[in-house]
């Protein structure tokens, strides 16, 4: 080979750690997208039928026993019980921050987009302390003695039975319909980004010579305020898929070892119709009295 062929041959491409970083890291956002971005009606039918057709057949079979039969697990003690925490955790930083940037750092926009979750706090309350009064009232002890009140049931040796709601299904079939609707602002911030970052290129050519920060044009300062949130967002956006997940496991869980079908099936419907009067008909009929949709953050700020 002589030197002329030496010297046409391109440049083998070098694979570095932050080469397989990134390679990772675009997968697992790419991940997070498919797992969040489903249709959401099409998600809450699906829950319905899933708890209802699982409930049944575990009716009529019984599941071969795994870590998730017991109550006692890890991802139930330190995971569902704690259920809404850990999802508000998530989804606040996730809302105010994307509103904040979208908005030109609007603190009141940012913080009205966030009330939806006071709002599904609320309803979640409501519902749970509900569920605990109707338990406690709609059932009998069973023991030699008649009419023995809940809180006497158990210390005397009897075993209360009553209309059991399941809390963890309506927990974690709420959990990700409130999920699957706030993330669906993530599909707009990519795009608001890639806007940002178009304009704010074509106006940094142009204004190469201005290097002070107060004099830059507002597309640049904008594309600089995307570009420091980005990675903040992209990060909150992969944990929030992976409590997701984590949330189907333990939907699967309860199905399979717990509560009776009409139990599951009513506190799935339970929390169906909560984000549906909610997500569906107050927030989009009522703009001015309520925090809307997220979607209407992208309408508002195109």
């Amino acid at each position: 080979m002589n030197r002329n062929t030496i010297k046409n041959v391109p440049p083998k491409h070098i694979v570095t750690t932050a080469s397989y970083s990134e390679y990772f890291y675009i997968i697992s956002v790419y991940i997070a997208k498919t797992i969040l971005f489903s249709n959401i009606e099409t998600r809450a039918a699906f829950y319905l039928a899933y708890i209802l057709a699982g409930s049944i057949i575990c009716d009529f079979f019984t599941p071969p026993t795994t870590f998730l039969a017991s109550k006692y697990n890890h991802l139930n003690q330190y995971g569902v019980k704690i259920g809404w925490g850990w999802t508000i955790t998530l989804l606040i930083p996730f809302i105010f921050s994307v509103s904040y940037v979208i908005s030109n750092q609007n603190i009141l926009i940012a913080l009205k987009n966030c009330s939806r979750l006071l709002f599904a706090t609320g309803i979640w309350y409501f519902w749970t302390t509900l569920f605990l009064i109707i338990e406690r009232t709609v059932g009998v002890c069973i023991l030699k003695e008649e009419k023995i009140a809940y809180s006497l049931c158990h210390s005397r040796g009897g075993k209360w039975i009553g209309l059991d709601l399941s809390g963890h299904i309506f927990l974690l079939t709420y959990c990700q319909l409130i999920i699957g609707e706030e993330c669906k602002i993530y599909k707009y911030w990519e795009n608001f980004k890639n806007n940002c970052n178009a304009k704010g290129n074509r106006t940094l050519n142009t204004n190469k010579s201005q290097t002070n920060s107060s004099s830059l044009p507002q597309n640049i300062t904008q594309l600089r305020r995307c570009n420091s949130w980005d990675r903040i967002i992209k990060y909150n956006f992969l944990f929030i898929a992976l409590l997701s997940l984590l949330w189907e496991v333990m939907i699967l869980g309860t199905i399979l070892y717990f509560h009776t079908t009409i139990q599951k099936f009513s506190a799935a419907l339970i929390a169906v119709s909560s984000w549906f009067l909610t997500y569906k008909m107050y927030y989009t009929t009522n703009k001015n009295l309520s925090p809307g949709i997220p979607e209407d953050l992208m309408r508002q700020f195109r």
